[in-house]
C-alpha cells in the first residue's frame, strides 16, 4: 500500500487485510497494489486513462491477465483510491468514512477481477450484489 495522503485517520495495514480478506472470498490468488492519493492525483489519471477530466473516488489498473489466458502469475491489478473524495461522498449520501473506505475497495477489486457495472444493467446488478456480499463480510473491519 502507497499512501501518497498521509492521512493519519487510514491504517494501512487493515486495508491490506481487508483487500486479503475480499480476494480471498472471491477465491482468487492475485497481486494487487493499492495506492491512496489526493484529488489532483486522481484527476490526472482519470483524464489520461479514462478522458474524463475530474476527479474520481476508485480507479483500478489491470496489468497482464486473470486467468483468462494462460499465465495467471503475471496478473497484477491495482487500486487507486482518493480518501477526500470519499469523504465527501459519505457526507453527502450517508454512511461513514470507513464504510465509504471499504465500498471503494471492494468496488476496485471487483473491477480488477472483469466486474463491470458500466457494461449493462444485468452486469451492474450481478457486481453490486457480489460487492454487497463482500461488504457484509467486512462489516466489523475498521479501516480508519
Amino acid at each position: 500500500l502507497m499512501d501518497q495522503t498521509e492521512n493519519p485517520e487510514l491504517k494501512s495495514q487493515e486495508i491490506i487485510k481487508a483487500a486479503k480478506l475480499i480476494l480471498n472470498e472471491m477465491d482468487e490468488d492475485i497481486n494487487i497494489s493499492i495506492m491512496l492519493c489526493e484529488p489532483d492525483t486522481i484527476k490526472e489519471l482519470n483524464s489520461k486513462y479514462r478522458d474524463k477530466d475530474k476527479p474520481t473516488d476508485v480507479l483500478s489498473f489491470i496489468y497482464g491477465t486473470n486467468g483468462f489466458f494462460n499465465d495467471e502469475e503475471s496478473f497484477f491489478g491495482e487500486i487507486i483510491i482518493c480518501p477526500e473524495i470519499a469523504r465527501r461522498q459519505y457526507e453527502e449520501y450517508g454512511g461513514t468514512f470507513n464504510s465509504e473506505i471499504k465500498r471503494l475497495l471492494v468496488h476496485g477489486v471487483l473491477h480488477i477481477l472483469g466486474y463491470d457495472h458500466e457494461i449493462s444493467g444485468k452486469e451492474e446488478n450481478r457486481m453490486n450484489e457480489k460487492q454487497e456480499m463482500l461488504l457484509q463480510k467486512l462489516e466489523d473491519v475498521n479501516l480508519c
